[in-house]
């Protein structure tokens, strides 16, 4: 997707909760794939290719540079399969991410991000994130443990959490490279990202710190 499409489709999701279409509960299902319903239609509203992917798949959708469709089409705004990513492939190492994960679980004391600034009830790990994002933009030969370590950039990428809780997609897709956007029903949670994700003034947190302290 690129840096053009991305505020578009974001756009259209605002003006659509401006206007009061809202994600409605129509049957048992979870609600992602209430979610996975609305934002489908919000597609459909551009003119953009899309592929989209099964029930608990991933991703859910994908577009791709100059995929605006020309015609009718199908309706759907289907676009013609490309190169498989990593992710989608069986040579995706699950084993290696979680031995990091274990890893990074069991030492939160000393692998503490900066998005972790806030005591949030439902942390995910930071690890799993990373894998997942590069998985889905590494094609499928190529090596994901070598990668995982190296300083990478995306920029004609864009991540997307619209239930990002304490932030560790956006986090991590951030220092990754790409262009990370988050939302969530939580005040407190937009609040805690802003904060931690935010400018911080130096001279201001040292001074609020000594203040604290005193009391």
């Amino acid at each position: 997707m690129s840096e053009t499409q991305a505020p578009h489709v974001f756009r259209r999701c605002v003006n659509a909760v401006e206007s009061g279409m809202l994600i409605q509960r129509e049957s048992r299902k979870d609600k992602e794939f209430h979610f996975q319903d609305w934002f489908r239609e919000r597609l459909a509203e551009t003119e953009l290719n899309f592929e989209q992917g099964g029930r608990n798949s991933y991703p859910d959708f994908r577009l791709e540079d100059g995929s605006v469709r020309h015609g009718r089409g199908d309706g759907e705004g289907h676009m013609s399969k490309t190169r498989p990513r990593l992710i989608e492939t069986d040579r995706f190492p699950f084993e290696f991410l979680s031995a990091l994960a274990k890893r990074e679980s069991w030492r939160k004391e000393v692998h503490r991000p900066i998005y972790h600034v806030h005591k949030w009830w439902a942390k995910r790990l930071g690890s799993v994130f990373r894998g997942l994002a590069l998985g889905c933009v590494l094609g499928e030969d190529e090596d994901l443990t070598g990668a995982f370590y190296q300083s990478q950039g995306f920029p004609g990428s864009v991540v997307f959490d619209p239930f990002m809780g304490s932030g560790t997609t956006i986090g991590e897709a951030h220092k990754l490279g790409f262009t990370a956007l988050g939302r969530d029903i939580n005040p407190v949670a937009v609040e805690a990202v802003r904060v931690a994700l935010g400018s911080l003034q130096a001279p201001q947190l040292e001074e609020t710190f000594a203040e604290v302290r005193v009391r």
